[in-house]
């Protein structure tokens, strides 16, 4: 999508490597680290599971840089906290 951030994104990745164009995984990748420094600021800090599931019931969320609806999110599966892309 085009938003600032996936520009910035893009822009930085093609001087890192080489002007070579991101590829699913280095945006997967960023992608995920960007929902765990989400979930670290809102527990400040705190890395337990169940800090991360009590900031995810105070909004843990961030813009993904493959679409910007619906944003990332931590979902809740039979008790195990896991990252995911809500509403795929």
């Amino acid at each position: 999508h085009d938003s600032p951030e996936n520009q910035a994104y893009t822009q930085a990745y093609y001087q890192a490597y080489n002007n070579e164009r991101p590829n699913f995984m280095s945006i997967g990748g960023y992608d995920g680290m960007r929902l765990i420094h989400e979930a670290l600021n809102k527990t400040q800090g705190d890395a337990s599971g169940d800090a991360f599931m009590q900031a995810e019931q105070k909004g843990v969320g961030a813009l993904s840089l493959r679409k910007r609806d619906p944003p990332l999110g931590m979902q809740q599966d039979g008790g195990r906290a896991f990252s995911g892309w809500k509403g795929l």
